[in-house]
Parts: C-alpha cells; sequence; structure tokens
C-alpha cells in the first residue's frame, strides 16, 4: 500500500510540479490555461474525479493510482508558481540579468 501511494503521489508531483514552474516561469496567457485547467480539475470531488477516471481506464491497480496522481496535480500545479515567481524575483537573479545572464 505503501508502494501504491507513493507512485500515485510522484504522479501527481512530477506533473505539478513541471506545469506549475511553466506557469510560474512563462505567466500570461500560459499561466491562465494552466491554472483554468487546474480550477476546474479542483471544483470536482476527488473521489468522483478519481472514480471517472478508473470508468474510462479500466479497472486496475495501476489505472487506479494513475487516476489518483491525476486528481492531485491540481494541488501541486497551484502552489508552485508563487514560489517560482519569488525566487524570480529575488536579488541574484536580477544581478545575474544585470551582468549579462539569460
Amino acid at each position: 500500500s505503501i508502494q501504491i501511494g507513493v507512485i500515485a503521489v510522484g504522479i501527481a508531483m512530477i506533473i505539478g510540479v513541471v506545469l506549475g514552474s511553466v506557469a510560474g516561469y512563462f505567466g500570461g496567457w500560459i499561466d491562465q490555461i494552466i491554472m483554468r485547467i487546474s480550477d476546474i480539475m479542483m471544483a470536482f470531488p476527488s473521489i468522483l474525479l478519481a472514480t471517472a477516471l478508473v470508468a474510462v481506464l479500466g479497472p486496475s491497480l495501476t489505472n487506479a493510482m494513475i487516476a489518483v496522481g491525476i486528481v492531485g496535480i491540481p494541488q501541486f500545479a497551484r502552489i508552485v508558481p508563487s514560489a517560482v515567481l519569488s525566487i524570480k524575483e529575488t536579488e541574484y537573479i536580477e544581478a545575474s540579468k544585470a551582468i549579462g545572464a539569460k
């Protein structure tokens, strides 16, 4: 059961952190699209969304882990952009931009 939880959270974390990082770094319309999809996913109860995903994917333990991982993506995707934005505004980033680094 620990393996199932670790895999489900790993799926959510990897995809959520990537989406959140992209949203925080680029901002603009990319951020808006990612955050609105995240809002839509969070509007549904987690158990209902996971059950619907398992119904679509088929009944198996692997598909259940994937469904629970997908349901957890918005939580990571909502937290990470604020961290990326706070790091983008630090002094060492501004200093590196001032000396010409990309």
